[in-house]
């Protein structure tokens, strides 16, 4: 070959591997975006203002899940599609253009061919954000757990916690019969406390928590206030049974919390006037949203507990 030869040979070996050398470089570059994903933090210019827990605000969610999810259960189609709907549901009002929030989902469950996730989010800790205060609502029995919880995430996202408070929404059912939530805590994380938020509705202004122990009313005065004890034998052991079995793996107390003693599941319509517009209107509805505010300064003193992680 001829040394005029040798510019012309380079010049086409360039041309050949430039194309190569740049395909290359953006199939990493997107390979490098697409896992990045799911570490990358939501950005808060893109979601909205947080607000206080608000009766307008506890009222769509109610709506929306009471008219647009519609009854579930896991026995027929139409059923299991309506819990499909409330996931969904959660999912859209946390994310990032809503809430703000990354919503983590694992530990499916198997069912009818189909896989049903826990899904979560994290009120992260200043002072001690590897020390969780778990707090869980089922999302395949009442609605108004769910709205109340959604509510509360949006009203605490700003606030400076010690320790993190995760919110988890979970298939009770499915998890009852077969109990795995060891993912709901990190190798480096401690679990201090666990809150199952059981039901909400009910008569007074209280929230009824129970433990292993016995059974207290916390009064709607809220934080700083000394429960007072229920005087009335129950059987604890029958209360906390589901819940012992879901999350008693997380080595950490297991504390239920319901809107009144002894309460059973949701009725239809718990506020009189079912789908009315109306129907969200009222006393009962009143005392919901007591519960609601109660529940988010029990869960701001759950937050500033001490217990070290290791």
């Amino acid at each position: 070959m001829s040394d005029d030869e040798k510019p012309l040979l380079r010049w086409k070996v360039a041309l050949v591997l430039l194309p190569v050398l740049l395909g290359t470089a953006i199939f990493g570059a997107l390979l490098w975006k697409i896992r990045d994903q799911g570490r990358t933090r939501p950005d808060a210019r893109l979601a909205l203002a947080a607000s206080p827990v608000s009766p307008a605000e506890l009222r769509q969610h109610y709506r929306k899940l009471s008219d647009l999810v519609g009854g579930r259960d896991w026995e027929s189609v139409e059923g299991r599609k309506s819990v499909r709907r409330v996931i969904a549901f959660i999912d859209g009002t946390l994310s990032p253009q809503n809430y703000g929030f990354e919503v983590q989902r694992g530990g499916e469950v198997p069912f009818v061919e189909e896989l049903w996730p826990t899904l979560w989010v994290d009120l992260e800790g200043k002072a001690e954000p590897k020390n969780v205060v778990l707090v869980a609502v089922p999302y395949d029995r009442g609605n108004l757990a769910v709205g109340a919880l959604l509510a509360i995430a949006n009203d605490l996202r700003d606030d400076d916690l010690a320790n993190t408070v995760r919110l988890v929404f979970y298939p009770a059912r499915l998890l009852a019969d077969e109990p795995r939530v060891d993912f709901l805590a990190g190798r480096d994380e401690t679990v201090v406390q666990v809150l199952a938020v059981s039901r909400l509705f009910g008569p007074g202004r209280t929230l009824w928590l129970a433990d292993e122990n016995g059974e207290q009313a916390a009064p709607a005065g809220g934080a700083g206030q000394t429960p007072a004890p229920d005087s009335r034998p129950r059987d604890h052991g029958s209360l906390l049974a589901e819940e012992l079995r879901i999350f008693g793996s997380l080595g950490a107390p297991v504390l239920v919390c319901r809107g009144s003693a002894g309460a059973g599941p949701e009725p239809p319509g718990p506020f009189p006037g079912g789908k009315d517009p109306k129907a969200t209107d009222g006393p009962g509805f009143d005392r919901y949203v007591e519960r609601t505010i109660l529940l988010r300064d029990l869960l701001r003193e759950m937050a500033r507990m001490t217990k070290k992680g290791p």
